[in-house]
């Protein structure tokens, strides 16, 4: 069986289950048609050899991401851009240079038979299509082959906050000032997990009661602290230095090294955080407990007491749509305002 005939019958088998028999047979004689006017080859032995543009490829994705980084991203971001490049030009054996739309949209089906849902969809399109304006900016190509594909819709969720009667269960539930510390801390500032653990001393000031914290893209921001969350924030401090832990970071990971004649811990890691937080929430018997619903819980409470752009700020979101992704958690403030009526 030729390259031309294995092409064919796979067409043939995949739209077997989707079209009717008519449709098949009309499916068939428009492909004997135009393929007539083809050469087909498989290409699936040289796979395994190094393209010959493989090491050109390396270097412009390494060009990238050194100019991400130069333009402050994280390296969890640029880890990510990485990732998804790599696994591109594994899949298919192709010059960067000379992308069409006809192989991104391959490159998608792909994913999607691989079950990438719409939200992993998008986020790999995104970051195609940053490489690729990259390259278009650089004028290494003329056009950016991704801007013809299209979002893939999302399906809403609603993001669920703590109600009232998990908050309790959860602060019933802390066995150390550590645990109380962390927990007010994310419900009276709504931090994420990364900017919790990039805390330092100096950043806090107790007296005007507020942290200033350095957020995603390099942006910082304050956020304020209410008496309880100062008072428990000073009693792990006051804790830990009674063990003999000192540290710049405002909360450390247990592990700790001697460094000039005393013990120095460095910052608690992301996992441990969310470790201490999963542990907390089992032992309230509250479900799931993520770091993130904490902000969603802070964000929801702010909503329903202030306006649009000072929550925003205090998210530190920088396009208020995402803040107002939040708004669909006021169930309770829009029955009360349809009382109104």
């Amino acid at each position: 069986m030729d390259a031309k005939d294995r092409l064919f019958k796979n067409i043939i088998l995949k739209m077997s289950n989707k079209l009717e028999e008519d449709e098949i047979r009309y499916l068939k004689n428009v492909l004997i048609c135009e393929m007539e006017n083809y050469n087909v080859e498989f290409i699936e032995e040289q796979k395994q050899l190094p393209s010959v543009y493989s090491e050109r490829n390396i270097k412009l994705i390494n060009m990238f991401l050194s100019c991400k980084k130069i333009e402050g991203k994280s390296q969890k971001t640029i880890d990510s851009y990485l990732q998804t490049l790599k696994n591109f030009i594994t899949m298919f054996d192709v010059d960067l240079l000379n992308v069409n739309v006809n192989t991104i949209r391959m490159y998608f089906i792909k994913m999607e038979e691989r079950g990438n849902c719409s939200v992993s969809l998008n986020n790999k399109r995104k970051k195609l299509s940053v490489f690729f304006e990259w390259l278009v900016e650089e004028e290494y190509i003329q056009k950016n082959p991704v801007k013809k594909i299209k979002r893939v819709k999302e399906e809403i969720k609603v993001k669920k906050p703590y109600n009232d009667v998990e908050v309790a269960k959860l602060y019933d539930s802390c066995k150390s000032t550590k645990q109380r510390a962390l927990l007010d801390l994310l419900l009276t500032t709504g931090c994420r997990n990364e900017e919790v653990c990039e805390i330092k001393l100096d950043d806090v000031d107790f007296t005007q009661k507020q942290i200033l914290i350095h957020g995603k893209g390099a942006k910082q921001r304050e956020v304020f602290l209410n008496d309880t969350c100062i008072y428990y924030l000073e009693q792990y401090l006051i804790d830990r230095e009674m063990k003999g832990i000192h540290s710049k970071y405002l909360f450390c990971n247990e592990r700790r090294r001697l460094e000039c004649g005393r013990f120095v811990a460095d910052k608690m890691k992301t996992e441990s955080l969310r470790r201490i937080m999963k542990n907390l929430a089992k032992n309230a018997g509250v479900d799931s407990s993520t770091v993130h619903r904490y902000r969603n819980t802070f964000c929801c409470n702010m909503l329903n007491h202030s306006d649009l752009l000072t929550v925003q700020y205090l998210m530190g979101h920088s396009n208020p749509k995402t803040t107002v992704g939040y708004s669909t958690l006021n169930k309770q403030k829009a029955r009360f305002e349809h009382s109104k009526l």
